[in-house]
């Protein structure tokens, strides 16, 4: 049996640790780069504005299949997710007014509403990961192991958007109504309209 010392040591470790790694459940992107799509210009969210934002941008849930493939020729807004804490969002030691969307560790599509459809959200993985010369997303999320058989995955952090809508996975949820009032106000567009050709 340990020492009581030993065993008290322990639970405070085991206590600190939960407490540091519960909010972080709970948190947001601590930046949002919306860009591309109908934008003129990006528009970088921080602060209270990617609080009231963020938490349409969480993580996706993996074991659901839908991704953004069903999303057709729909408009969408890019977005940059920075998780790296307000001071240095890229954890790469880059200013905020420096950021570029290569830079950010989590990529999301924002499909604006359209007369027929609500708005939507579909995320990569938190880690972009590069295999033999080709960034493919979500791959740790998929099979959990940052070397599988030695085919020489390796985490990298950043790394553009990729292309392909199938390696956008829906978020948990539909946007809340006071995410998209947020975004509204600050210029990001939520609702488009789609000619009958394109849906």
């Amino acid at each position: 049996m340990l020492p009581l010392r030993v065993r008290l040591a322990i639970v405070v470790c085991l206590g600190s640790a939960w407490l540091v790694t519960a909010p972080l459940l709970a948190q947001w992107p601590t930046v949002l780069m919306f860009y591309g799509g109908p934008l003129k210009a990006p528009i970088v969210l921080s602060g209270a504005d990617s609080v009231a934002v963020g938490d349409a941008f969480r993580p996706p849930r993996f074991d659901e299949a839908r991704n953004a493939s069903a999303m057709g020729n729909r408009p969408f807004v890019n977005v940059a997710c920075f998780w790296g804490p307000p001071q240095n969002p890229a954890i790469n030691g880059v200013a905020m007014a420096d950021l570029k969307p290569e830079m950010a560790s989590q990529h999301a599509r924002f499909y604006p509403a359209t007369k027929t459809q609500p708005p939507a959200v579909f995320l990569t993985s938190l880690s972009n990961i590069s295999m033999k010369g080709r960034d493919v997303y979500g791959f740790l999320a998929t099979v959990g192991s940052t070397n599988p058989q030695g085919n020489g995955a390796k985490i990298v952090r950043g790394g553009g958007p990729p292309g392909s809508a199938a390696l956008f996975w829906a978020a948990p949820s539909t946007p809340p109504q006071t995410a998209i009032e947020r975004m509204k106000a600050l210029g990001i567009p939520t609702a488009v309209d789609v000619p009958a050709s394109s849906r």
